[in-house]
């Protein structure tokens, strides 16, 4: 199948140069079994991406579930079988390694590769780890030229996880061909993705979200169009309580299988939000000893939350900063406003906590957000007006 005859969907909005890549990938003459990571933070559409393709390619997708090993291995091969209609629908696997090979058989039509695409394997990784070495063997195996081709891409949202696949002494270090990184939108495609054309609203809008694709089917309301129903935008998403929002940073630091004791992660993270970007203050926010926030600090930067910055006229004095909007909001605005609020509100009556933090929002020139703005976005991205259709797509 020629890559140029497998056109990107309608539905996928830019992500022009990631669905290149994967074409490229999933449609190489190439022989033998080859290996794609695809990798980004929660939200990010990789899996809507994944399931386009193979649908394209008319190949085999499965989404691997939080399970035990018996029932992914049962799930597994009941969805293998259903891709390939033989009867009953199921397939009987008693290892990974008779899974593994009955993807690596898969033969596509007309001489093209069979596509196979394993969503959220860190699932799996958690109770089967061999399940590395049984791929890595499934590849060296049909490097020869006499295999047929076959693509299998393995996708994962827990970064540190996926990261490490490539590194060091694993099982897969120099085994995938595609590295592929699924970031956020940048500050145009985020405004047109949002359909938001005035700069004044889209740039706190960006400041707030990021370009995470997928917070928007997480608002009830579209993104206003003036900056006057900013605030109250605002007020039914991350600052409602019982909006899927106004949790986000606890659930992005919970998708991390390696970020345990999240207490001290989201101290770490608050400590930074307000300003304290050394080790050094950010240890002494905490009460704690320099040389005690290293590892916090570090596995923060490997899951891709936190920024190390390094400088270059004193060696050993990095600075840090966050890397996602979202926690950045969160523990700037939400978490000292909501803790406070909780603390020294008394009760009353009238306006409801919604409409009061709606009040406080509105003002784009309020000191906090003025402040997590300049932290987080050193410069606007963009200066003039932004008109929909308008800006590079990524």
């Amino acid at each position: 199948m020629p890559a140029r005859s497998l056109t990107k969907p309608h539905d996928v909005f830019a992500r022009d140069q990631e669905w290149s890549d994967l074409v490229d990938f999933a449609t190489s003459p190439d022989p033998g079994l080859r290996l794609a990571i695809v990798r980004g933070r929660r939200r990010q559409g990789k899996s809507f991406l994944l399931r386009r393709l193979a649908r394209a390619c008319n190949g085999f997708y499965y989404q691997a579930l939080e399970e035990e090993r018996t029932q992914a291995l049962e799930s597994f091969g009941a969805a293998l079988g259903r891709h390939l209609g033989v009867p009953g629908g199921r397939l009987a696997f008693a290892s990974w390694t008779e899974a593994v090979e009955a993807l690596a058989d898969l033969r596509g039509a007309g001489g093209r590769p069979a596509l196979a695409v394993i969503d959220e394997l860190p699932y799996l990784l958690a109770h089967s780890p061999e399940l590395q070495s049984v791929i890595q063997l499934a590849v060296d195996e049909r490097r020869e030229s006499s295999s047929p081709p076959s693509r299998l891409i393995l996708c994962g949202s827990a970064l540190a996880t996926m990261s490490s696949l490539l590194a060091g002494s694993q099982a897969l270090r120099g085994r995938a061909t595609l590295d592929l990184v699924i970031n956020a939108f940048d500050y145009r495609n985020a405004a047109l993705f949002w359909e938001i054309a005035d700069p004044r609203v889209a740039f706190p809008a960006y400041a707030v979200f990021g370009g995470t694709p997928g917070y928007r089917d997480l608002l009830t309301a579209p993104a206003p169009k003036s900056l006057s129903g900013f605030g109250r935008w605002l007020a039914k998403g991350p600052l409602n309580p019982s909006s899927a929002l106004f949790r986000e940073d606890d659930y992005l630091l919970t998708g991390e299988p390696a970020l345990s004791g999240r207490a001290l992660y989201h101290a770490v993270l608050t400590a930074i939000a307000q300003g304290k970007t050394t080790q050094g203050a950010i240890a002494a926010a905490l009460g704690r000893e320099q040389r005690s926030v290293q590892y916090p600090l570090a596995a923060l930067a490997e899951a891709g939350f936190v920024l190390r910055d390094d400088d270059l006229l004193r060696q050993r004095r990095p600075t840090y900063r966050l890397a996602d909007p979202i926690l950045r909001f969160h523990h700037a605005v939400t978490r000292p406003t909501w803790r406070a609020s909780k603390i020294t509100a008394p009760p009353r009556r009238g306006p409801t906590p919604t409409s009061a933090s709606a009040r406080r929002c509105s003002a784009p020139s309020s000191s906090r957000w003025r402040a997590t703005s300049r932290r987080g976005l050193r410069r606007p991205p963009c200066s003039g007006a932004l008109r929909p259709g308008s800006g590079a797509r990524s």
